[in-house]
């Protein structure tokens, strides 16, 4: 939104300018031609505008992407020799040293 108000700003600004130049002309102190600061007014507009679209564009959602689930794993076969979760049950439990 501020890049609007800016571009607003210098194009009223410019406008201004070119309607007043007959009287702003003799209060300046530096020479320069009214359509150079008539094109420094509108490039700054300009510039202004573009960055606001280019700033709406890039915050304005892109197409939702469809999430698709990851092939399940694939388990082989149980095998008890391999879970280590349980104790085992051909092994004595351990007993603690005790001084």
């Amino acid at each position: 939104m501020l890049y609007v108000i800016l571009a607003i700003f210098w194009l009223v600004g410019g406008v201004l300018v070119q309607v007043f130049w007959d009287t702003l002309q003799p209060m300046m102190g530096f020479t320069v031609d009214r359509w150079m600061m008539g094109a420094v007014f509108f490039i700054l507009a300009s510039y202004n505008f573009i960055r606001w679209r280019m700033t709406r564009a890039l915050n304005m959602p892109g197409p939702q992407k469809v999430h698709t689930p990851a092939p399940a794993h694939k388990t082989g076969e149980y095998n008890p020799a391999l879970d280590f979760s349980k104790p085992d049950a051909n092994e004595p439990p351990k007993q603690e040293d005790r001084k």
